[in-house]
């Protein structure tokens, strides 16, 4: 195997801890380890490739914090894998910040129109760099929190036409829940929802659809939560949120 191939591979190891993990794709591997260097001064994880083929993979196998991705590559380019990345896949929201050499404004236009959040410039900026990343992270770790599920069991109404189910929930996320009632309403299903949170409380009402059956359990994508709804469901799932192990704020 050839050296460069080796010094990768080990560079690509699973870290054993990762507060925010990247991934950098540039054909120059001296970039990527400049990158990976500066990242790693901020206490950030970093896997790099030189391939853009193979950070298909990568990407369609793992979530990252951040994105770095050199625009001029041989096919995907920067351009194609961000239009990828954008389609489809767990990494579909994650910010991408272009790598290039050059500021020609058609490419930075064609870069956002791409999908790309950020562009940073060679020679590499490192405060630039760390700012970006920074922000990207704080964008998933929100990102995070929207669909981080917590064990939580409340009494909850699923409602379809006259019909209304008598349920609890197993779990619970700011963006839906799981419940667990005596049948199931189909997939698809377009349901109302009353959520009791608290005993004796008003109920959080909600619009939302059935995305997945599990046996006797209904998956619940929330699509509109009424009135201030949103924001009690906050206040109750973001301490359970922080609380659980390795979350990082």
């Amino acid at each position: 195997m050839p050296q460069a191939v080796q010094d990768q591979v080990r560079a690509n190891r699973v870290p054993q801890r990762t507060s925010q993990l990247a991934l950098i794709v540039d054909t120059d591997l001296a970039t990527c380890h400049l990158i990976r260097m500066i990242l790693h001064s901020a206490d950030m994880e970093a896997l790099i490739s030189t391939s853009s083929a193979q950070a298909v993979g990568l990407l369609r196998d793992r979530k990252f914090d951040v994105i770095f991705l050199d625009v001029n590559m041989p096919m995907p380019d920067g351009l194609e894998l961000t239009r990828i990345i954008r389609a489809s896949g767990c990494n579909q929201k994650t910010t991408v910040i272009m790598i290039t050499g050059g500021k020609d404004l058609s490419e930075l236009g064609r870069g956002f129109q791409a999908g790309a959040n950020f562009f940073v410039f060679k020679p590499i900026n490192r405060a630039r760099l760390l700012n970006l990343s920074r922000a990207a992270y704080s964008a998933s770790q929100r990102e995070k929190r929207q669909y981080q599920r917590v064990e939580l069991n409340r009494k909850v109404q699923v409602i379809l036409g006259g019909e209304i189910l008598e349920g609890e929930t197993i779990d619970v996320s700011l963006n839906g829940l799981q419940v667990r009632a005596a049948r199931t309403f189909a997939t698809g299903s377009r349901v109302s929802l009353r959520i009791y949170l608290f005993p004796g409380a008003r109920p959080i009402t909600a619009v939302g659809t059935v995305v997945r059956l599990i046996g006797p359990h209904m998956a619940i994508h929330l699509e509109n939560i009424a009135n201030d709804g949103a924001k009690q469901l906050q206040n109750v799932l973001l301490p359970l949120i922080l609380a659980l192990p390795n979350h990082t704020s």
